[in-house]
């Protein structure tokens, strides 16, 4: 397993993604990962592991790359250090959809085991979380839940940590940002037959912003 084969699989889905995001597949004459939060585009010429195509795998998945529109330079060090600036963990007043509690969905009771004379049986009971209320008036936010502010544009902090990681594990400084749109997936194109896709975020306020500048290339 090559550094692009490892890339691949940093990118897969888990039991709550459908079947085929599980693993790398391949896909014409690239391998394709993704946890459709983020999408990674190698030629398979690069990556040195056994990958075959899903039954289930969308025909179409070349047309989520979008237009190239502009080549701006990312550099995975700046954009670390404006991460890193990002407060690990905020608290913050919700309200309306936003203030729905997270561990009930709403419904004010949680279902929880507990050891009767018979054995274990279930029960539901007041939601701890929200005190069977099925909201809450503040939420705590992690870094990584939070926005950042690409050229104008929101993305979340955890996913383009994870690209950026990525990008440097496959021994770049910096990358190309070729396609930027509003309310669409931004594409970064790593190196020759190596491309990232991320989708945007435009739930919350961003925690912090970076402008990147054209590609003098």
């Amino acid at each position: 397993m090559n550094k692009y084969d490892k890339i691949l699989n940093r990118f897969t889905g888990d039991d709550t993604d459908p079947a085929w995001c599980e693993k790398p597949f391949k896909h014409g004459d690239s391998i394709i990962a993704t946890d459709r939060y983020i999408l990674i585009r190698i030629d398979a010429a690069k990556c040195e592991g056994e990958y075959s195509t899903h039954p289930n795998q969308p025909e179409t998945i070349d047309k989520l790359f979008p237009t190239p529109n502009c080549n701006l330079v990312m550099n995975v060090h700046e954009i670390a250090k404006k991460i890193n600036a990002v407060e690990e963990e905020i608290t913050i007043p919700v309200s309306g959809e936003d203030a729905k509690c997270p561990e009930c969905g709403g419904r004010g009771t949680v279902e929880w085991q507990y050891e009767s004379n018979d054995g274990i049986r279930y029960g539901d009971f007041d939601c701890p979380e929200c005190n069977g209320r099925g909201h809450v008036t503040h939420k705590t936010l992690t870094r990584e839940q939070r926005n950042i502010n690409i050229n104008g544009y929101d993305f979340n902090i955890g996913i383009i940590m994870e690209i950026a990681e990525s990008i440097y594990q496959l021994g770049h400084h910096t990358a190309n940002v070729v396609a930027l749109h509003d309310y669409k997936q931004m594409m970064i194109s790593v190196e020759p037959g190596v491309d990232i896709i991320a989708m945007p975020n435009q739930l919350g306020k961003p925690a912090t912003s970076i402008t990147l500048k054209p590609s003098e290339k």
